[in-house]
């Protein structure tokens, strides 16, 4: 398993103060400095863990895969009229009737990808 002491999640994990959580973006998970293929996309939640003298002992981290978050909004919109659109702060698409449009705050060649255009 690599080193994760790199990533943005435990670098925000280590800094924040005792008894906090921290919660990732919902992104596409990378490892070995590359997007995973096929797409996985992920949300971090992590924290960090204090022994009884105060003193940092390490992060834990939870990596829940969205995968199981799109299947069951997939399968609810076969139920309702409409499409299911999940877009983050920025207005680049999560989840688009549009495979193609998902995840241009990450993917360069897809920069121009968001709802707003």
């Amino acid at each position: 398993m690599p080193n994760k002491a790199d990533r943005n999640y435990f670098k925000t994990a280590i800094a924040i103060p005792r008894n906090s959580i921290y919660i990732s973006a919902f992104d596409l998970n990378q490892e070995w400095g590359k997007i995973d293929r096929p797409f996985k996309a992920s949300i971090r939640l992590a924290a960090p863990i204090y022994n009884s003298q105060n003193k940092l002992q390490g992060i834990v981290a939870i990596t829940y895969m969205g995968e199981h978050l799109d299947r069951q909004l997939t399968q609810k919109s076969y139920t309702t009229l409409g499409q299911v659109m999940i877009l983050n702060r920025s207005g680049y698409w999560l989840i688009s009737p549009e495979p193609e449009q998902e995840w241009g705050f990450i993917l360069p060649q897809r920069r121009q990808q968001t709802f707003e255009r």
